[in-house]
């Protein structure tokens, strides 16, 4: 698949998970001028974008991205491996994650409000898995995200999406994120996106599982 250069960086929440924020200027409304099209790719001074065991034993595997739709109106899924290998190898990532890689979708006809998704699909160690951590990993990964959009709006809202519980949080700039849960074997869709697309909601309504 063809990579293209990053829009997001990993950040680590309060419980060591690494989390994914998106780097969209108007989001934070900076700047007179429009931002140019979101890209991907990964940040220069970190480790070689190659799939590799990370520091806290994850590794790269693209076949996680199975589960995505491979395209949305005819927008492509594009894998960010770049950005999945520097999660694996960054020693914060949290010893739960066993498995993970990163895709993106992104519709760059609009380069001022660009319908955009960024997708991280995690496989995580057996019996990891509860309640408790869950709502930890979904606070800690919407505060990050919503960093550079004003803050997390109070509250968050839960739907059922082609039959997948998703948990929804609201950034104050309008984007928003998505988790769903897969059980047998324990995986986790998270999803930061923006636009008048949907393509979040989308991307869990074409979750192929």
């Amino acid at each position: 698949m063809r990579r293209r250069r990053s829009a997001h960086r990993p950040l680590r929440g309060p419980s060591g998970v690494v989390l994914l924020f998106l780097a969209v200027p108007f989001l934070a409304g900076c700047g007179s001028e429009p931002p140019p099209a979101p890209t991907t790719s990964g940040l220069p001074t970190d480790p070689a974008a190659t799939p590799l065991v990370g520091g806290g034993g994850a590794t790269v595997d693209p076949t996680l991205l199975d589960i995505l739709p491979g395209d949305i109106d005819g927008i492509p899924m594009t894998e960010d491996e770049e950005t999945a290998a520097e999660i694996a190898l960054d020693p914060a990532t949290d010893p739960a994650v066993q498995r993970l890689d990163v895709a993106v979708y992104v519709d760059p006809s609009d380069p001022v409000e660009p319908d955009l998704a960024i997708v991280s699909v995690v496989a995580l160690e057996p019996g990891t898995f509860d309640d408790d951590w869950f709502r930890d990993w979904r606070e800690s990964y919407d505060r990050a995200a919503c960093e550079v959009a004003g803050g997390l709006t109070v509250g968050g809202a839960e739907s059922d999406l082609e039959g997948h519980r998703t948990y929804i949080g609201t950034c104050r700039g309008g984007a928003h994120t998505y988790h769903v849960h897969l059980a047998d074997p324990d995986r986790l869709i998270a999803i930061t996106a923006l636009g008048s697309g949907r393509f979040g909601e989308r991307v869990v309504a074409g979750l192929a599982e």
